[in-house]
């Protein structure tokens, strides 16, 4: 074998390793963006379930929400108040989810039922205020929706 051939043949081992070396790393990082979704998707369920486990536990809580939907004005300060956090709580959550959906860490079926939460929920009357106040730092999209 002559240095020439010694010579193509280390390259060619070269370009070997190059390619393989690329194919793990984009492996490691479809890996990794799954592992991200999953996290992303679990953390969602557990907020969701922080924000539901008061109207679970707390008929009173259930009642309020309820009355703020359409009545909020009729409520005194505090359940006002109580209701504004409450709704601000889902609004925050909601614009989580639009910067994972941004982010591409968030799957299609799970980004359609967000965006008809935040339609459905979005249009009662406690969220105006809360609303109000947030939307202006919000991302122009998110505020679209």
């Amino acid at each position: 074998m002559t240095l020439e051939q010694i010579s193509y043949l280390g390259e060619l081992i070269a370009a070997l390793s190059v390619i393989g070396s690329l194919v793990y790393v984009a492996r490691r990082v479809g890996q990794n963006t799954a592992m991200m979704r999953v996290k992303a998707a679990s953390e969602r369920l557990q907020r969701e379930y922080d924000i539901a486990a008061p109207m679970i536990e707390s008929r009173e809580i259930a009642e309020i929400w309820l009355k703020a939907a359409t009545e909020f004005d009729s409520l005194d300060d505090i359940d006002k108040e109580r209701m504004m956090v409450y709704e601000r709580r889902a609004i925050a959550l909601w614009h989580h989810v639009y910067v994972l959906r941004q982010q591409r860490l968030y799957a299609d079926a799970e980004w359609h039922e967000a965006k008809w939460m935040i339609r459905k929920f979005g249009q009662r009357q406690a969220n105006r205020e809360p609303g109000g106040l947030l939307r202006k730092h919000l991302r122009n999209p998110f505020r679209s929706l």
